[in-house]
């Protein structure tokens, strides 16, 4: 059964999550003149997966019915209930206050994989194990694609048709992998964020997990290591390292950044993330959602954040 958008706490009203600022394309950050004062900042490796926001129950200022679902960086209810499952027994076992945030992740997988067991409700049921043996079958065990009644070799469509094309999209994966749970699917934890009156540093929001996990057995749940550095060619050093692991790369903050509701800007010189910009990708469009704007007249409504939201309704949308 899929949860329930039941999330009404108060000091979230016009919470976001944080984000790391975007580099303007084509620039070349210098991090020498960033990070001059290397000793305020701290870094961790960046998990390339899907982003969970945890939030707890137990919160004196929360008005809440019901268990609270795990959500995606949009705030969205994540559909998959394994992960839910998983956020409920973290919840329960940790017994934190405000959100604590994670990367849902395996380092056994690529980002496509992931995102497979991300964003699907129930990998395991039978419908998608009917689904996926199905393409099994067309695909002949995922050695051949298929455009317009044709078939080629896997891996032959590109651009274009091969978007189109029928095609295995997890090359060396069988039905019966994608269709099971991995117990490398774990939360890699790496903030903590406590509401408004969160005043604490990066430095001391992670001595705070570290207490956390400490204390308790928090089952599918790992905390991401945060590393202080002396110097810049150190951060340059663990890139390098990250890059030869096949990571995505690394996020870096002050020591004392605060959470910051919402996106840091370059300028405010809280936070960066640091990634290959040299790698080049190849895309599958999965999805297209067409976008609507509500009409005149229809009245506002609030949802479970305390926010503004319209109405959804085909007849009072165009």
């Amino acid at each position: 059964m899929k949860p329930k958008n039941n999330l009404g706490i108060k000091y979230l009203s016009q919470w976001k999550p944080c984000l790391l600022p975007n580099e303007p394309s084509g620039t070349t950050p210098d991090y020498e003149e960033r990070l001059k004062n290397a000793e305020e900042w701290c870094y961790s490796t960046k998990k390339d997966g899907g982003r969970v926001e945890l939030i707890a129950k137990g919160d004196p200022e929360a008005n809440i019915d019901g268990e609270i679902p795990a959500y995606s960086r949009e705030l969205k209810v994540i559909p998959s209930v394994q992960i839910q499952a998983m956020a409920k027994a973290f919840n329960q076992k940790s017994q934190h206050w405000g959100v604590v945030e994670a990367e849902f992740y395996s380092p056994e997988m690529t980002f496509a994989e992931v995102m497979h067991f991300f964003r699907a409700e129930d990998v395991t049921s039978a419908d998608k194990v009917k689904e996926y043996t199905a393409l099994w079958k067309r695909t002949k065990q995922g050695t051949i694609e298929i455009s317009k009644g044709k078939e080629y070799p896997a891996g032959t469509l590109t651009g274009e048709i091969g978007k189109k094309a029928v095609k295995w999209r997890y090359p060396g994966r069988t039905v019966e992998w994608l269709t099971t749970w991995h117990d490398s699917l774990q939360f890699y934890v790496f903030d903590h964020y406590l509401g408004d009156g969160d005043k604490r540093g990066k430095w001391a929001r992670y001595e705070g997990l570290i207490d956390l996990f400490a204390s308790k057995d928090l089952g599918k749940a790992q905390l991401i290591l945060q590393n202080k550095f002396d110097h810049v060619d150190r951060m340059y050093q663990a890139f390098d390292q990250v890059i030869i692991d096949d990571e995505e790369g690394l996020a870096l903050f002050r020591l004392d950044a605060k959470y910051k509701s919402g996106r840091y800007t370059i300028n405010a010189a809280q936070g960066y993330k640091v990634v290959d910009g040299n790698k080049e990708w190849e895309g599958t469009v999965i999805d297209i959602e067409e976008s609507t704007v509500v009409k005149d007249g229809i009245a506002k409504t609030v949802n479970a954040f305390g926010r503004s939201k319209t109405s959804k309704k085909q007849d009072d949308r165009e």
